[in-house]
């Protein structure tokens, strides 16, 4: 589950930004995981397993691996297509 919701979330926002800041995506989405990880720790009913950073770190780079081959801009194209 967590490759597919990073995934997810790094082709979201390969569609907002350029390539250029793919890297600021990758730490910042890997920083929100380790957010979470650190959180659920201290929470009595949830456990912190490391190995779903690893899981976060595999879906980062499929989401934007899937970005630079051509998905990308996404949103940019979206909105030019309907603005006119």
């Amino acid at each position: 589950m967590h490759i597919a919701a990073f995934s997810f979330l790094a082709v979201w926002f390969s569609g907002q930004y350029a390539r250029t800041s793919y890297w600021r995506i990758a730490a910042g989405l890997l920083a929100f995981g380790i957010l979470i990880e650190l959180i659920q720790g201290t929470i009595s009913y949830r456990t912190s397993e490391w190995m779903d950073l690893v899981g976060d770190a595999v879906g980062i780079t499929a989401g934007l691996a899937i970005g630079l081959l051509g998905v990308g801009g996404w949103s940019v194209r979206v909105e030019e297509r309907l603005s006119s």
